[in-house]
């Protein structure tokens, strides 16, 4: 049989009353959809072959990374929130853009929509390097709301929304209580959410998602090696000045943007602790060296401080 078929990437949009608003989230580097399906499959006694094959349990989950760093924390922030399709907002959505044979791409109502009525959106890294552009991964657990599946799909779907590429981050210098760290290569922001999802009375799809902890861990990877004479074997204290990591914006047709337009993103950390390693180093190459940030709550900007209209300090 020909190839008739063909789709591309193109965006997700997330809305709900707790979100307050409906987001078109674009510039979508990666997305996976993710069946989770536990099945039971048994045999006849004595039987070669199984007779028998259903679902035990299916937990859905939808993945996707996004480089539009400064939308998405501005909608979502960094901890998990509820997506729900209600009389004002539509929960999930996704679309796989139709392309045209022959052509570029279709137009109408012939793409494919991917709707979680349900769910749980939950931000899992935010990463960033030298040579490799910002972008933040996030799963969204779907939850069976009682009467639709935890995920639709409809194959003759106009699209919604106008794409653009319009903020793109690279990492930024990195100050640590008060004093900046020379030859930043790479940032990466582990959100550390430890979610739940729990079945009942026989159900096939979970009924209900949370997230009971989180532990939030920040890892800068360094070319300078004094970072391991300033914290030592056993790490240091936050102080009182906070701790910064900045991702700096790269100006479209240009450079990057000025550190003095507060376009820039900073994340701080007002409590907690920083240790150092493992460091690598061998013959003939540049070491690397990790400093960790474990950030806690110190009770005024929570675990983490988040400005996406900052200037670079």
């Amino acid at each position: 049989m020909s190839v008739t078929r063909v789709h591309t990437l193109y965006a997700v949009q997330v809305g709900s009353s707790v979100l307050g608003a409906t987001t078109l989230l674009d510039q979508v580097t990666d997305f996976n959809v993710d069946p989770r399906i536990s099945e039971i499959v048994e045999a006849p006694n004595g039987a070669l072959h199984p007779t028998f094959a259903a679902i035990l349990t299916q937990d859905p989950r939808i993945r996707f990374s996004t480089s539009k760093l400064a939308t998405f924390l501005d909608a979502v922030g960094y901890t998990a929130k509820k997506v729900e399709d209600d009389a004002t907002y539509d929960g999930f959505e996704a679309w796989l853009e139709e392309l045209d044979n022959a052509g570029n791409r279709k137009t109408g109502s012939s793409h494919l929509k991917i709707s979680v009525p349900l769910g749980m959106l939950v931000p899992r890294r935010i990463s960033a390097g030298q040579r490799q552009i910002a972008r933040v991964e996030s799963d969204v657990l779907a939850i069976y709301d009682g009467t639709n599946a935890p995920v639709a799909f409809a194959d003759t779907s106009a699209l919604e929304g106008t794409p653009e590429v319009s903020e793109i981050y690279v990492n930024g210098p990195v100050n640590i209580n008060g004093t900046q760290v020379p030859g930043v290569q790479s940032v990466e922001i582990d959100l550390g959410p430890r979610e739940e999802v729990h079945f009942g009375d026989g159900d096939v799809w979970p009924t209900f998602a949370a997230v009971p902890s989180q532990v939030v861990s920040i890892l800068v990877t360094t070319l300078h090696a004094v970072s391991l004479a300033t914290f030592g074997i056993s790490g240091a204290a936050q102080g009182a000045t906070d701790s910064e990591v900045y991702f700096r914006k790269v100006a479209n047709y240009g450079m990057r943007v000025a550190p003095t337009t507060e376009e820039h993103i900073k994340v701080s950390m007002e409590a907690g602790r920083i240790s150092c390693g493992p460091a690598s180093d061998a013959a003939g190459r540049a070491g690397m060296f990790q400093i960790r940030l474990t950030p806690v709550d110190g009770g005024v900007n929570g675990v983490l401080g988040i400005d996406t209209t900052s200037a670079i300090a």
